[in-house]
């Protein structure tokens, strides 16, 4: 805010400064010539004085001596005249001139700054802080003001290095989740989520990670999220078959709240599935099949780039929301053929064959999630037979 108005200030005094100079450049030329239009002025009343005069000089109604003291007084009284006006002028407008500018100087930075704060938007200035993040940080001093007094509650300590995540202090986080397991070293659920921050915090699934993973499944080997961050592991090594067992596990596991979760652990089980067995669509029914290709708009190429990830996916017309086949690809593969099949099957209980009439959708996401978000661009037929083949979907929307 301070510096803002020290900028702001300066600049009004330049522009100010550029908008007053011509009057002081032009103050003594107006001194100088204003003097002469006046001057003109009383000699043109002295002259018709004069000649008045000489008029009645010549008509004898003024004496020779009259003449000479009268012509005398004349010249005087319209020197004095000019004189006086030339003074007055140039006074009145030295004057003008001196106060205009003073004027100016203080009258534009206060209008400038007033018409600012009535039309304008001065706390635009410093915009309001998140108030999710204001309320995050307001919990975690509750909870750091909890601690002191009851420091041996071991969610509380939970709870607070998750607060500490979601502020993304991470160091502060770890401290508290290991500050949670001296007092409850086994609990399951600590050590899977202190795993998955070291592993976020390396960008990879190091030896730590790993570590911790192990001894959460050894306290519950059903634990969902050490299951999935063990399947995240495998799959980084190209181990798929591992990280497809892992996944499979953990999805019975997840509460009807983690919806999302298993949605994502099924799209990245039809991923594996695909790289573990490329060719295995080859020797598929096609008759049990949906193919074809997909394309993008030429007005929405530019708006991704080769990396962004592309879902191509059928879903039932009538019956679980969840995708019944899908294939994971990149932007910069477009366009591509596809084949989706029981092979790209993200249920077991619920695979392509068994339904006569599905949807197809393409959508291009840069986050890469599972799930649909407002920006991705999509291309979606909405009813198509099994055994269709030679479709051409074309990405063409955006998502809202």
């Amino acid at each position: 805010m301070i510096l803002f108005l020290i900028i702001a200030v300066v600049l009004i005094g330049i522009g100010t400064t550029l908008l007053i100079l011509p009057f002081f450049r032009s103050a003594k030329q107006n001194s100088s010539s204003n003097e002469l239009p006046q001057s003109q002025t009383s000699l043109s009343i002295l002259q018709e004085n004069l000649s008045q005069l000489k008029v009645e000089h010549q008509m004898g109604h003024v004496t020779d001596e009259d003449f000479a003291k009268q012509q005398e007084e004349l010249e005087k009284r319209a020197l004095d005249e000019v004189l006086s006006d030339a003074q007055q002028n140039i006074a009145i407008e030295n004057n003008f001139v001196k106060k205009l500018p003073l004027f100016l100087a203080i009258f534009i930075p206060l209008a400038v700054v007033g018409l600012y704060f009535i039309t304008g938007n001065p706390n635009a200035i410093n915009p309001p802080a998140d108030p999710q993040e204001q309320q995050i940080l307001q919990m975690a001093k509750q909870l750091e003001d909890r601690l002191k007094t009851d420091p041996n509650n071991a969610q509380g300590w939970v709870f607070l290095a998750r607060t500490y995540g979601a502020l993304n202090r991470l160091t502060d986080a770890k401290n508290a989740f290991n500050k949670a397991l001296s007092l409850d070293p086994k609990n399951s659920d600590t050590l899977a989520d202190l795993a998955d921050l070291v592993a976020y915090e390396n960008k990879s699934m190091n030896g730590q990670a790993l570590d911790l993973i192990d001894q959460s499944l050894a306290a519950n080997p059903k634990n969902p999220k050490a299951l999935a961050l063990k399947g995240t592991a495998a799959f980084e090594k190209g181990d798929y078959a591992s990280a497809i067992k892992n996944w499979e596990l953990a999805i019975p596991n997840l509460g009807p709240s983690e919806a999302a979760f298993a949605q994502g652990l099924n799209a990245s089980i039809a991923e594996a599935k695909n790289l573990l067995k490329p060719n295995q669509v080859v020797a598929t029914n096609p008759a049990l099949t949906i193919s074809g290709k997909v394309m993008i708009t030429p007005g929405l190429q530019g708006q991704v780039s080769p990396t962004d990830i592309v879902f191509i996916y059928a879903k039932a017309i009538e019956g679980p929301k969840l995708p019944l086949a899908i294939i994971k690809s990149t932007a910069g593969q477009l366009p591509t053929s596809f084949v989706l099949s029981d092979a790209q099957s993200m249920s077991p209980q619920f695979k392509l064959s068994q339904f006569k009439e599905v949807s197809l959708t393409a959508r291009i996401s840069k986050s890469g999630n599972a799930i649909p978000e407002k920006g991705d661009l999509i291309g979606f037929i909405p009813k198509l037979k099994i055994g269709e083949k030679n479709i051409q979907l074309i990405i063409q929307d955006i998502q809202p």
